[in-house]
């Protein structure tokens, strides 16, 4: 994945993927599904992103809504990961009825040569 407003969404390819593409094809909006787990009735979405020229069109909340919807009909607790310094995403998801319950360290170790 190249470090552009989409370099995270590479990271995972464990679920579903839900997208938004303008009139000339480009991917602009992008949610998946990070992780469920039938035997805990446990899901949750990951890798929420809009590119920036795209942002405050309601993309993300659309995107996130049908997956929070789709996943609570399998799943009876429905959870997301989010930055905490995004502030934008955590008003958005806020809205959406999500609340934050655990902060957590997420950190990328590299082994030296």
């Amino acid at each position: 994945c190249s470090r552009d407003w989409s370099s995270d969404v590479c990271s995972s390819d464990l679920g579903h993927y839900l997208g938004v593409r303008d009139a000339s094809g480009a991917l602009v909006a992008v949610a998946g599904v990070h992780l469920a787990v039938p035997s805990h009735g446990v899901a949750a979405i990951a890798n929420v992103a809009t590119r920036p020229d795209h942002r405050g069109r309601g993309l993300a909340r659309g995107l996130v809504t049908r997956l929070a919807r789709e996943l609570h009909a399998a799943y009876p607790v429905v959870g997301l990961s989010c930055r905490i310094d995004n502030t934008a995403a955590l008003r958005l998801y806020a809205s959406l009825g999500f609340e934050v319950c655990h902060a957590f360290v997420h950190q990328r170790f590299v082994r030296r040569a």
